[in-house]
């Protein structure tokens, strides 16, 4: 079952002018598409044409296209104008990023009480792209479902694809869209979880946007977040990413059945990981060969019954050699 929720944020980030005055002013940020809108923010940050292509992995001409109908869609005279819009924009954004963040907090604190007053168990999911999290956290659905009552929410910039798969499940679905914003945010999941009876789910997953730096600032109230590293990216990503780490609960090593012709370097993995969060929890699972799944389900349900205060026999073991 999939439902699909637009982040009243959306709308509002998109008409945020952030000029001061003049013909750009009158012309709103939402003429943008949603990758003209990527292009003009890193403008914003200072980014150079080619350093623009690089992190978006498009040609320099494309980019330069996208510059082009940038300024004719804001009415700019040249790259100059182009660029002073931007960073007039950014610096607005960044001071509406900084109150936002407050009020996510406060949202988040009431999300959490009305997780715990239901008795639902709420698993946050981060990654950087292609990771895995989705491919697990389908098999988590289908595993989970026959015995407990499952949900899950799933935020993406744009497509439903994502949502789409998990619904194969059988387990409700709902899809959060959320253009141009880099995370999800605790007023999204709020509102996506409208009409939904918390009190009808033992679990409730949320799936974040594929990113490693934004969602490690926005609280969405959740029990657990696991930050999910693949055996395909590289053994430093901690050490590149450690604040994503640090405000998370478990570290989820993802396609350790391709660990061996990957060349994955256990130990320096898990090195990276202990040197930005000592002590950290650490798994490793194959949601593809379902290798290490019982030791991850099996710390979601003493996670549960630990919130519900009910005893438990046992734990999780680390799987896939980590530890």
């Amino acid at each position: 079952m999939l439902q699909r929720t637009v982040s009243r944020a959306v709308g509002a980030k998109l008409r945020q002018i952030g000029s001061r005055g003049g013909k750009a002013a009158q012309a709103p940020l939402d003429r943008l598409s949603v990758r003209e809108l990527e292009v003009f923010r890193l403008i914003g940050k200072g980014h150079g044409t080619r350093q623009i292509a690089e992190e978006l992995y498009l040609s320099v001409k494309t980019v330069e296209s996208y510059q082009a109908h940038i300024k004719m869609k804001l009415m700019l005279q040249g790259s100059r104008e182009l660029v002073q819009r931007a960073i007039e924009w950014r610096l607005a954004e960044t001071t509406t990023r900084i109150i936002g963040s407050k009020q996510n907090d406060l949202v988040a604190l009431g999300l959490r009480q009305r997780f715990r007053d239901a008795g639902v168990f709420v698993v946050s999911l981060v990654s950087s792209p292609g990771a895995g999290k989705t491919s697990l956290l389908e098999q988590t659905l289908t595993r989970l479902h026959p015995r407990f009552r499952v949900a899950a929410l799933v935020g993406d910039p744009a497509t439903e694809n994502d949502a789409a798969r998990l619904a194969r499940s059988g387990a409700p679905v709902r899809q959060i869209t959320t253009g141009t914003v880099c995370h999800l945010e605790a007023a999204m999941v709020e509102t996506a979880l409208d009409s939904w009876a918390l009190d009808d789910l033992d679990f409730l997953f949320i799936e974040n946007v594929g990113n490693l730096v934004c969602p490690a600032s926005y609280d969405l109230g959740e029990s657990m977040r696991f930050v999910v590293l693949s055996v395909t990216e590289g053994e430093d990503k901690p050490l590149k990413y450690p604040t994503i780490f640090n405000t998370s609960d478990v570290a989820l090593i993802t396609k350790i059945d391709l660990a061996e012709p990957a060349g994955f370097d256990w130990d320096a993995a898990l090195a990276s990981i202990q040197s930005v969060r000592p002590g950290m929890r650490t798994l490793g699972v194959s949601a593809r060969t379902g290798a290490g799944m019982g030791d991850y389900l099996a710390l979601l349900e003493s996670g549960l019954a630990a919130a519900r205060g009910v005893a438990v026999a046992g734990g999780a073991a680390v799987a896939g050699g980590a530890s």
